[in-house]
């Protein structure tokens, strides 16, 4: 399990500042997974992911909104083919300066969603069932799309 520590609420832009700079890209057989993060107005973060076809046809994949609140913050997603397209709410159970584990366990899968900046260009994300040693986990390797 990744060590991330408890942190106080506090705003989301500030806090998963790491997520920022660009895009990030993952290959696949087919072509690439790529994740865009900035900032809102209010302090919040948003991401979008979408695939990227190796013919160029790029297809949505999700919205999600990072966001802190007095007590908690939140990773909601909205992905394009589940929920009826509507937002799910993980609480980010566990904070660092470069990690995040956001959890919610009455959903039906994934149950917890982690970041992780393993390096100034390379994230690795993940989701699982949420057990102690998940049976179910799709792993995410992300690089930074140089510009």
């Amino acid at each position: 399990m990744v060590s991330c520590f408890s942190a106080q609420a506090q705003n989301a832009a500030k806090t998963f500042a790491w997520l920022k700079g660009g895009e990030w890209q993952m290959n696949t057989q087919k072509g690439f997974i790529i994740e865009r993060w900035k900032d809102t107005a209010n302090g919040d973060l948003t991401g979008e992911a979408y695939f990227s076809a190796s013919n160029g046809i790029r297809t949505p994949l999700e919205q999600v909104l990072l966001t802190c609140d007095e007590n908690n913050c939140w990773y909601i997603p909205v992905t394009a083919t589940q929920n009826d397209r509507k937002p799910v709410r993980f609480r980010v159970k566990t904070k660092s300066a470069q990690c995040f584990v956001a959890e919610n366990p009455d959903h039906d899968f994934p149950k917890r969603i982690t970041y992780e900046l393993v390096s100034r260009d390379s994230i690795h994300a993940w989701i699982d069932d949420g057990k102690p040693v998940p049976l179910k986990r799709s792993d995410y390797y992300y690089k930074r799309k140089k510009q």
